[in-house]
């Protein structure tokens, strides 16, 4: 009988010791859910394939949480194309319109606030914290498929890595991954450790079980000290490729100058982008050693948050105007500089657009802009299906002198039916370069020589990227005029430009 009062005390015991790691926790959550929001969406897509019209009209959800100032934290996917958005809090009944004031789409965050500063009168700011230890417990917090009740699950960090985000899924970012279950509906709600947010959910992993991601608070904080001028500048672009464990060869460390036995780091640095912040610097084959005291490892990771992760997590924490300093070497010679992180020059940028798409129709000619958008349109395989000469332009558009000088890169998308296009198919999906002699820099430029073309009435030709094959397409005025507006009511095209 003793033995089993003595079992019954320890079990007691035990329990009250787990019920009491917990009550932090509950206080802290209780006392936040007023601050965690559900977000409902009408958003409208535009169509890339026909520009002058729009997707159908969808209804989403998403959550997110009150930071202060007036703002209302979430990502960018739930919010984008957004006609009207509205939040509802926690066991409030009352719904309040809410709008989009800034959005950040490389990194999927953006900010939400509303036209009555009143609504946030007695809500607690939740608190920013820091990168979590792996192992270590999370609460993921928000309204998991668009459910009018709270839900809240726990969970542990399983990892710290650097990855693509699937929103915009051209860009890679610092990401945590939890075992804590989230579903649509979660995105944008806060990831919690006592009682700060150390992230914001956002994605998970169709092909893995339990497997879920945040964006951590370093990231928000770039962010959020972007936007202190009332403009978000965008991420840092390293723009520069760099080759991981060549320098473990013996014999390309003797190649390069590097005899120096207390020197066993560093990366080789390969092609540079002009549009590169490190481009007034650093050279092909300079051997990349510390940014900012922090030694770079032959494998291009350096020391953060405790873990080692790749440099480009590194450089993608600083904001554009920030300082940095690096160590390198070349030809033997070891050197030191600090620079100013300078965005650079406008430049083609193969990215997602989030944007209406720009478009200019003259006479049954459809002009547009190449972004990732218009390569979807050829569907899910768009890299098989994708004509070959605008996948290059999007990638390599770099090494291409005609399209590494223009801002946009302007494409004559689709013709409309009608005589005067019958034969200007051999054209579609390729990059306008100029109109006569005139170099085109982006497609309000285009538009600007096109008028001034048309309004001279003699035939001119627009030349293409790569077009000594087909040669130029002549466009004449004085037949394009008199189709043009006929062509537009056929096709019920109200609006012949959005720039």
């Amino acid at each position: 009988m003793q033995v089993r009062t003595q079992i019954s005390a320890f079990f007691y015991i035990v329990f009250l010791f787990i019920a009491c790691t917990r009550v932090p926790l509950v206080q802290n959550l209780s006392t936040l859910r007023s601050s965690i929001f559900r977000i409902t969406v009408t958003s409208q897509a535009p169509d890339w394939d026909k520009p002058w019209t729009n997707e159908k009209v969808i209804t989403s959800y998403g959550s997110g949480f009150y930071i202060g100032s007036q703002h209302i934290l979430t990502n960018a996917h739930v919010v984008k194309f957004a006609k009207q958005i509205t939040l509802k809090g926690d066991r409030d009944p009352n719904i309040m319109e809410a709008h989009v004031t800034f959005v950040a789409n490389d990194c999927d965050l953006a900010l939400l606030t509303v036209d009555d500063p009143k609504y946030f009168k007695g809500k607690t700011p939740i608190s920013l914290g820091e990168v979590p230890e792996l192992s270590s417990k999370v609460t993921t917090v928000g309204y998991p498929s668009g459910n009018q009740e709270l839900a809240v699950t726990e969970g542990v960090v399983s990892r710290l890595a650097y990855r693509t985000y699937s929103h915009p899924a051209l860009s890679k970012h610092l990401l945590i991954q939890v075992d804590s279950a989230q579903n649509p509906g979660n995105s944008g709600g806060p990831v919690l450790q006592n009682g700060k947010a150390i992230g914001i959910a956002f994605q998970g992993a169709r092909t893995l079980e339990s497997t879920n991601f945040v964006i951590p608070i370093p990231i928000v904080k770039r962010f959020l000290r972007d936007i202190e001028d009332g403009h978000y500048d965008g991420e840092m672009q390293l723009d520069l490729s760099y080759s991981e464990d060549l320098l473990l060869n013996p014999s390309v460390r003797e190649y390069l100058g590097m005899s120096t036995p207390n020197i066993t780091g560093g990366v080789t640095i390969g092609h540079i982008s002009p549009w590169s912040p490190f481009a007034a610097v650093l050279r092909e084959y300079d051997v990349l050693l510390a940014l900012d005291s922090l030694e770079v490892a032959t494998d291009g990771t350096v020391p953060m948050f405790k873990e080692r992760l790749p440099l480009d997590a590194y450089i993608d924490l600083k904001n554009w105007g920030d300082k940095i300093s690096i160590q390198y070497m070349r030809s033997g010679s070891l050197h030191n500089e600090t620079l100013v992180l300078t965005p650079p020059g406008s430049h083609f940028e193969p990215r997602l657009s989030f944007e209406k798409p720009k478009y200019v129709i003259y006479a049954g000619h459809v002009f547009t802009t190449l972004t990732f958008n218009y390569l979807l349109t050829f569907g899910r395989k768009w890299y098989d299906e994708a004509p070959l000469l605008l996948k290059r332009a999007f990638w390599d558009f770099e090494e291409e002198k005609d399209l590494a000088r223009m801002e946009e890169l302007v494409i004559l998308s689709r013709r409309l039916p009608h005589k005067y296009t019958k034969y200007s198919g051999v054209y579609l999906n390729n990059i306008v370069v100029s109109i006569d002699d005139i170099a085109v820099q982006n497609l309000s430029h285009f538009n600007t020589k096109l008028k001034e073309k048309i309004a001279i009435g003699k035939p001119f030709f627009l030349n293409f990227w790569r077009g000594e094959k087909m040669g130029p397409l002549l466009l004449d005025p004085r037949q394009g005029e008199k189709v043009h507006q006929q062509i537009l009511q056929e096709q019920n095209i109200e609006h012949e430009i959005y720039l």
